[in-house]
């Protein structure tokens, strides 16, 4: 699912990703280049720490600097390991 430049927020992010964590045939998520927020971030380490199929994960330039990284990259190493492609 391409979805980068679609000024997705922290509300939005939370949806998607809930709707990601619904349909296990989802196995890519471009997401780049929007304002996901803390929020955003944190519900997508959730939709990590769930087990989502996802293999290809692309959040280039999706907030830098917020707080909700730590939890995405904690999220990476400790949960099933099934991204295989970071950006």
């Amino acid at each position: 699912v391409y979805l980068g430049c679609n000024g997705i927020r922290e509300e939005g992010a939370a949806r998607l990703a809930g709707a990601v964590a619904a349909n296990p045939s989802v196995s890519g998520l471009w997401l780049k280049h929007n304002p996901l927020g803390p929020g955003g971030l944190r519900a997508l380490a959730r939709l990590l720490r769930g087990g989502a199929a996802l293999r290809v994960l692309d959040l280039v330039n999706a907030c830098p600097g917020e707080p909700g990284w730590r939890e995405v990259v904690a999220a990476l190493a400790d949960g099933p390991g099934r991204v295989e492609r970071l950006y």
